[in-house]
């Protein structure tokens, strides 16, 4: 399926635009500091919308910290965003020693503001309410290494070659 002309697919081009159309509607909010911002897709595939998944971030305006507040999937146009409880929980759980400085005033009007930007874009937008467990988090879907996995073929085979070879010499002395 095209994409653009650089090569993307159909759904990495909707998420790369989907990112910038975001950027475009939230490049004058603040949230205590910190500017919204959808990563855009790094690929030019998503492998059928496998690895669509955005994370959803706030950054620091100059490039320091950045909090993952929660993801965007524009292949099953499904958004969601963590409470402001859960954010605070997850920064404290990694960062046990730094203070985060974020309002929860603040960062409730930003929730508001994304749930109408989701909605008017047809996206299901839910606000993770649960207490979150990090050591429960569900992992993130792999790409498969096929890279690394060919390599350890050719390797194993090359041990093999070796070895028969090996054995062969000693049997001829």
């Amino acid at each position: 399926m095209a994409g653009d002309s650089l090569g993307q697919t159909r759904v990495a081009f909707i998420g790369t635009n989907f990112a910038q159309a975001f950027a475009n509607e939230f490049f004058e909010l603040e949230v205590s500091g910190f500017v919204p911002f959808i990563q855009p897709l790094e690929v030019q595939s998503t492998e059928g919308g496998k690895f669509a998944r955005q994370p959803l971030v706030l950054r620091a305006p100059d490039g320091g910290a950045t909090i993952a507040v929660g993801w965007v999937n524009v292949a099953t146009k499904e958004c969601s965003v963590k409470s402001y409880d859960n954010v605070v929980a997850a920064h404290r759980q990694r960062f046990p020693d730094r203070p985060l400085s974020l309002d929860r005033a603040s960062y409730q009007q930003f929730l508001a503001a994304v749930q109408r930007f989701m909605t008017s874009r047809q996206m299901h937008f839910e606000v993770e309410q649960k207490a979150l467990d990090m050591s429960e988090r569900p992992a993130a879907p792999r790409r498969a290494a096929t890279g690394s996995n060919t390599l350890w073929i050719v390797l194993g085979v090359i041990g093999v070659l070796m070895t028969i070879g090996l054995v062969l010499f000693l049997l001829r002395r």
